[in-house]
């Protein structure tokens, strides 16, 4: 319960993300798609999960795959595994949105 209020403690410190969201094109997403800049769209939204690689490495799980791609099947699904992220995970991406995906 403690991590949960943390997280959502963290989730309402952070900025309102309609203060720094853009709109970003595939073309755009394509070129972060390394672990020095690492942007992921799941479903309409774009995220940079830079800062969060190594966090999530450590859940023994390298996400850099992802990098610069369309990633929404593998976060609804955790890829292989079938399960769907938690309600924390979800709390937890919202802090790493940076904008909108731009249809090309």
């Amino acid at each position: 319960m403690v991590k949960y209020l943390v997280i959502i403690g963290v989730c309402l410190l952070t900025p309102p993300v309609w203060a720094k969201e853009k709109t970003v094109s595939m073309e755009e997403l394509k070129l972060h798609n390394t672990s020095a800049s690492c942007w992921i769209l799941i479903e309409k939204s774009v995220y940079d999960v830079t800062e969060y690689i190594t966090v999530h490495d450590s859940l023994r799980y390298d996400i850099r795959k992802w990098c610069g791609t369309d990633s929404t099947r593998a976060y609804s699904k955790k890829d292989q595994s079938g399960k769907t992220h938690s309600k924390k995970a979800d709390l937890l991406l919202r802090k790493y949105k940076i904008g909108f995906y731009q249809l090309d």
